[in-house]
Order: C-alpha cells, then sequence, then structure tokens
C-alpha cells in the first residue's frame, strides 16, 4: 500500500519490480498470488501491466491475480 498523498509518483512499480525480481531469485514456487477489490482500477491497471492475470476466484469480496515467474 501507497500512501494517498505519494500516489502517482512511481512507488508502487518501483517496488513491485524489487518484489518480482526477489521472488524470480529466491522463491522455490514460481508463481506470485494477489488480491484486490475489483473496482480497485489503479491496483488492477498496475498488476495488469506487470503480467498479472485475473484467475477468476475471489476470496471474500477480493479478486484475486496470479503472475508465473519464467
Amino acid at each position: 500500500m501507497i500512501d494517498q498523498n505519494h500516489q502517482a509518483k512511481g512507488y508502487a512499480s518501483k517496488a513491485l519490480v524489487l518484489i518480482i525480481d526477489y521472488m524470480f531469485q529466491n522463491a522455490k514456487e514460481k508463481v506470485i498470488t494477489l488480491s484486490t477489490k475489483p473496482d480497485n482500477e489503479p491496483a488492477l491497471q498496475l498488476y495488469k501491466k506487470f503480467g498479472f492475470i485475473e484467475t477468476g476466484e475471489q476470496n471474500g469480496n477480493k479478486i484475486i491475480l496470479q503472475k508465473y515467474l519464467i
């Protein structure tokens, strides 16, 4: 989560790059799973920009997205 006062400055993208790289280098499982509210368009756009795909599953009121690290 990025504080509302600091959104739209590229911080989330930079953080996501670091997380994906770390997971690629260190994780045994080569898949990242996350969730967000379906009406959170900025988050959905960000995740899809980085290759996350909606799985069609839900966790309560949130949709689940995954990215396979290859």
